[in-house]
Order: structure tokens, then C-alpha cells, then sequence
């Protein structure tokens, strides 16, 4: 099934503490890891939501030429000391990795590491235009990787959580500045064929919605369409009369 979220990445200062509190408050179990001397990675899940969680624990100087052959590995602090916790990386898997690359690359996005096979694993990834958020996209076999995705192991006891609390991910919200909301959703548009559609009779496409009273926040929604092949076809949500 192309053309959907495959999992969110966290960059975060206390791997253990994050995966703790994920466990034990919101139902997820861990289920595969990575390791090297310069990084630390989780997967946990519930239901069909998938986090990756990254420590930093070493600099991207560290990085050898085995490395660059490897399933990416990206922070929201690049070679910087980590200051801040952050959900950075919205990884997607495609129908084709590399024509998404080139209309990114046509758009004047970012390219921040080029296509590769990685285990028989299709994979780049690419700059958003909005802040600090990557995209991780993979084009995965027909048949599921052994162990999530290569590079990972899975973790010993890996069963269905019967605590879980969620089924699915539902939607992904940016924050952004005033005014940035048309100019994002136009990228998103152009690189990935996001269409707008509305939340509420009370929006419009220019102005989408504002939720007023104590949280006085601003609203666009847009989506990516079931079907690959239309958002490779750039649909439109049909304006209103």
C-alpha cells in the first residue's frame, strides 16, 4: 500500500526516559533497535502507530563510510549539541522514491541524502519546507523487512501489546508562522500532490478555520489521497460554489 505514513521520528535527549513514559503511560511496546557508538535508536508501537526515537551519542563527524551505506540516520540537531527534544521526521513510503526525489528537487527542496537500495530497501531523504521537518521516504519490497527496517534487530518477546491505546495515526499537525499556511500546503501540493480538503462548514479555502475564544489558532487541513497514482496526478480539491 504506497503512499502513506510509515512512522514518526522523535530526536530526543533521553531515549530510555521517552520510551519509558511511552510504555507505561500510553500503551507502546518496543520492538526493534539499532545501536552504534555515535547513536541509539527504538521502535515502539501501538496499534498501527509507529515512533522511531533517536539519541545523539556522538557527532555526525563520527559517521564512516559504512554508515553512508546504511538506512539513513537523520537528527533535528544535525552536528549541533541537542538542546531540545522534537517529532522532526515524517517518514512516507512511496510508490517511487526516486521520481518523488526529482519533484522535490524541482521544487528547490532539499535533498539531504540522494536514492539508495539499502537491503533491498529504496530509501532518501528530503527537506521540508516548513522548519525543521525531514522526510524520510522508503520504498519498501512487497514482502515486510525482517526486522522493521534494515539496520534494526528485533527486541526479544516482541508480541501484540494488550495494553495499546491507539489503533491508528490519524493526521500530523505543523505549527507554523501567520501567513505561511498557503505557501506550505502549495509545496506539499507540488512535491507529494497533497489536495485541501475542509474540517468545517465554517471554512473557507482561503482563510480555513480559526478556533477562537482561549486557543485563538488558525487551521488548514490537507491530505494525501488514497490512491498513489491520483496524487502523482496532482488532484485538486474542486473549489466550492
Amino acid at each position: 500500500m504506497p503512499g502513506y505514513i510509515h512512522h514518526i521520528e522523535w530526536c530526543v535527549r533521553d531515549l530510555e526516559k521517552t520510551k519509558r513514559k511511552l510504555i507505561e503511560h500510553y500503551g507502546f511496546e518496543e520492538f526493534a533497535r539499532r545501536h552504534k557508538s555515535w547513536f541509539q535508536q527504538s521502535a515502539v508501537r501501538s496499534g498501527q502507530t509507529i515512533f522511531i526515537l533517536t539519541q545523539k551519542l556522538g557527532l555526525d563527524s563520527q559517521r564512516t563510510a559504512a554508515d553512508a551505506e546504511s538506512y539513513p540516520i537523520t537528527f533535528c540537531c544535525g552536528d549541533e549539541q541537542h538542546t531540545c527534544d522534537s517529532v522532526f521526521n515524517v517518514c512516507l513510503a512511496v510508490h517511487d522514491v526516486d521520481h518523488i526525489t526529482e519533484r522535490v528537487r524541482s521544487n528547490n527542496g532539499r535533498i539531504l541524502r540522494e536514492p539508495a537500495t539499502i537491503q533491498s530497501v529504496r530509501t532518501a531523504v528530503v527537506g521540508s519546507c516548513c522548519g525543521n521537518v525531514v522526510h524520510t521516504i522508503i520504498q519498501a519490497p512487497e514482502e515486510p523487512f525482517e526486522h522493521f527496517l534494515p539496520g534494526f534487530q528485533a527486541v526479544a518477546g516482541d508480541v501484540a501489546c494488550p495494553n495499546a491505546v491507539t489503533s491508528h495515526m490519524d493526521h500530523v499537525t505543523y505549527v507554523c508562522q501567520t501567513g505561511e499556511s498557503h505557501g506550505i500546503i502549495d509545496w506539499y501540493r507540488r512535491c507529494f500532490g497533497m489536495v485541501r480538503f475542509l474540517v468545517n462548514p465554517k471554512e473557507t479555502l482561503d482563510d480555513g478555520i480559526v478556533i477562537e475564544e482561549e486557543v485563538g489558532m488558525r487551521m488548514m487541513v490537507g491530505e494525501w489521497m488514497s490512491e498513489w497514482l491520483c496524487r502523482e496526478n496532482g488532484i485538486q480539491f474542486p473549489m466550492s460554489t
